[in-house]
């Protein structure tokens, strides 16, 4: 849904979030499984497992039409049509339930204290955006959190898509391993970006491509590159032992909104005091105190 535009351009290999309902139906009829799932095929030279499966034309997964290939082997149909190509990778799936135990527990020792100590957060959009693994109740007179649970639901779904990833092709005659030789590391790049937007709080532009859309894709990924940044300096310091007294970018970002400068006339910003606080964020970072 929303891909037509794309899809009229002609040939392409594009990315599909693993968590997309069509493709969880998939992964959901594979069951529990332990080593990998039934009914995929492994591929030696990439050490990942995948099927392919036909799209109907509502864009929905499976039915009459589905069918599985895998390897380099070509199918049937000479004009391609629309395919989901699902791979599984198991490395990437311990690495990546490892991550989800340890984000779930530090984002319920963070709740804890936040509840704990009655700590005002920003708002009730930020608290879903930090922690999204938990439901918590938002008291909107004192900005904090009077009682939380996990989110089940959404813990299970990532648990599940863990260690899969897919893309669809549209008008190629190929398989698995060729399409994801083709998209290449586009997928995790797109993965990341997608995570970044989440944080930086990006909107989600329309199918325009004018200027004004070019021009603001460069501003975000400059913004993105700060973030990375800013998070790299952030786990620097903490795990030099001079941790900084701030759980995420904005934070530390909302605590040097606030410094004022003033322009001396000759091109030079003239700032004014710093706090405590943020004195500390520009020392920790490398940088050098204004004079």
């Amino acid at each position: 849904k929303g891909l037509e535009p794309y899809f009229a351009q002609g040939p392409m290999v594009m990315c599909v979030d693993a968590k997309q309902p069509a493709v969880m139906q998939r992964i959901r009829a594979f069951g529990q499984f332990r080593e990998h799932p039934a009914g995929m095929r492994y591929d030696a030279a990439s050490r990942r497992w995948g099927r392919q499966y036909r799209l109907g034309a509502s864009g929905a997964i499976g039915g009459p039409g589905a069918s599985k290939t895998s390897g380099t082997s070509k199918t049937s149909s000479a004009s391609g049509g629309l395919r989901l190509n699902l791979f599984f990778n198991p490395e990437r799936r311990a690495a990546e339930l490892s991550q989800i135990d340890a984000e779930i527990a530090s984002q319920q020792a963070a709740l804890q204290e936040i509840r704990d100590y009655r700590i005002a957060l920003e708002d009730r959009k930020s608290l879903r955006r930090d922690y999204y693994f938990f439901n918590a109740v938002y008291d909107n007179d004192t900005h904090t959190v009077t009682s939380f649970s996990p989110d089940s639901p959404r813990i299970l779904a990532t648990r599940a898509a863990s260690g899969f990833y897919a893309n669809i092709t549209s008008g190629l005659d190929i398989g698995p391993v060729e399409a994801v030789s083709i998209y290449g590391l586009k997928y995790d790049q797109e993965k990341f970006l997608r995570q970044f937007r989440s944080v930086m709080d990006f909107p989600v532009r329309p199918l325009r491509f004018d200027k004004l859309v070019h021009g603001i894709q460069v501003m975000q990924y400059i913004a993105l590159l700060l973030n990375t940044w800013l998070r790299h300096a952030l786990k620097a310091s903490l795990e030099s032992g001079s941790a900084l007294p701030f759980r995420t970018v904005m934070e530390l970002l909302d605590e040097l909104h606030s410094v004022p400068c003033a322009d001396a006339g000759d091109g030079t910003c003239i700032p004014a005091p710093l706090t405590p606080s943020q004195q500390q964020i520009i020392t920790s970072l490398g940088f050098r105190l204004p004079d």
